[in-house]
Parts: C-alpha cells; structure tokens; sequence
C-alpha cells in the first residue's frame, strides 16, 4: 500500500502515536508532506515511527524540508532519482515481483507564480520516463471549477496551468472512492489532492483506484492506492482530456 499525506505540521507526539496507529494498515511507503519538522529532528521521529524503515527528505533543496519519502525495504526498494523543493522523484520496485514504476512525490506552493517550477518539472520529466509513473501528493492547485464548490469563485486563472501540464503530458488521473474533497480550513472545501499517472502506467499497470480517506489529525485527507498484481480490462481510470 502506498499512501500520501499532507500531515500540517508533524512535531506533536499525538500525531505521532496517531501514525504508528494507521501504519498498521498494510501501508509500505509513505509520502509525508508539509511536516513542519527541522532537520536535526527527521532521523529521531522517523526512526521512533517507523524503526528499520528507510527514508529520503529533499531537506537539501528546502529549507523547510517539506517531504519525506519513507518505505519498508523488506517490501519495496525506492532509488531516488532527483528531489527539488517541490517533489522528490525515483523508481519503486517491488520486493518479490517484477513490478516497478516510477514514483513523483509532490507538495507544491500556494501561489500560482510559486507553483510554475513543478509544471516545469513535470513537462521535462513526461518527456523522457519510458516506464509506469505515478504523481501523487498535494498539488495546492484545483483543476476544474468543481473541485471547490464551496469558497470563492474559480478563476481561470488558477486552473490554466494545471490543465495544460495534465492534457500536454498525456497524463490521466487515477479514480477516485471515498470522501470528495480533500482539504477544508471549515469554510472553503476544495480538491487538491490528486494522483495522475501517466499512458504506460494505464496500458501496463494493474487497475487500481485512489482511496480518498479521513484526514484523522490532519486538514488534508491523505491518499492510499493499492498496487495489485492483476488487470480488470473493464474498468479504465478517468482521463481528463476527454473534458
């Protein structure tokens, strides 16, 4: 099980004893966004969590440290492949089978000029990755008008470049099952929390769906798929440039 989740702030022991908890869900790798935690604190939290896991934070291009990529390597090797401020990026491989893919773990910036680096990583990075990829994490960015119903009006403006790195990289977003949205300060409610694949991971990767789960401790509900090693020919993710 994979999962990702913008935990907003992660220096408090109840959140910790709230994720030794929910580790215990079969989940093998985590991408944890917006922790919140200085650097000479990462290896004593992970390690006092999840002990014997290994893990990589892009700490060394944010000052922040904004994400962490931890997994079990009795399940899953990771290698990564680069890491910017805004995402860490590398390839999974499966303990025990033949299936890898590549893996891009997000949490991008709140303004739109601020986000503008991540599109442009993820354009150069569409032109050259020849296997399965997943992009999951917290894109801070809404695609269409109806993923905040409640809050201010969309402008276009905030959807434009989204849009245009989905459909130019021929990516598609995986299904979504559970809660709608997936952030909500009590008064706007929106979605930006998503995971696009790309059309190698379609043709050639077992048909999973995204789990969209209570946020527990956190404001941001977190992620979870399930990597099965199986095909149902009937069911196809829904590919937004068919909009």
């Amino acid at each position: 099980m994979l999962v990702t989740w913008n935990v907003r702030g992660f220096n408090q022991e109840v959140k910790h004893k709230e994720m030794r908890l929910f580790l215990r869900n079969k989940v093998n790798m985590i991408a944890i966004c917006e922790h919140r935690v200085r650097e000479d604190r990462v290896s004593s939290i992970i390690n006092k969590i999840m002990p014997s896991w290994e893990w990589y934070t892009n700490s060394a291009n944010n000052v922040r440290g904004s994400i962490w990529v931890v997994w079990n390597p009795g399940v899953i090797n990771f290698t990564t492949v680069e890491n910017f401020a805004q995402h860490i990026h590398g390839q999974v491989e499966m303990q025990g089978s033949k299936m890898k893919f590549q893996f891009t773990a997000v949490y991008d910036l709140h303004s739109i000029t601020a986000r503008i680096p991540l599109w442009t990583t993820i354009h150069q990075l569409s032109t050259h990755i020849p296997d399965p990829w997943l992009i999951m994490g917290d894109f801070n960015s809404i695609l269409t008008t109806e993923d905040r119903p409640i809050g201010s009006q969309v402008q276009s403006s905030e959807t434009r470049d989204f849009q245009e790195c989905i459909t130019d990289c021929n990516l598609t977003e995986l299904a979504t099952v559970g809660r709608k949205f997936t952030w909500t300060n009590g008064h706007v409610f929106s979605r930006i929390d998503r995971a696009p694949v790309n059309a190698e991971w379609v043709l050639h990767m077992p048909i999973v769906q995204v789990s969209v789960i209570d946020p527990l401790f956190s404001n941001h509900s977190l992620l979870r798929i399930n990597v099965e090693e199986h095909r149902d020919a009937k069911k196809r993710p829904f590919n937004f440039s068919t909009v």
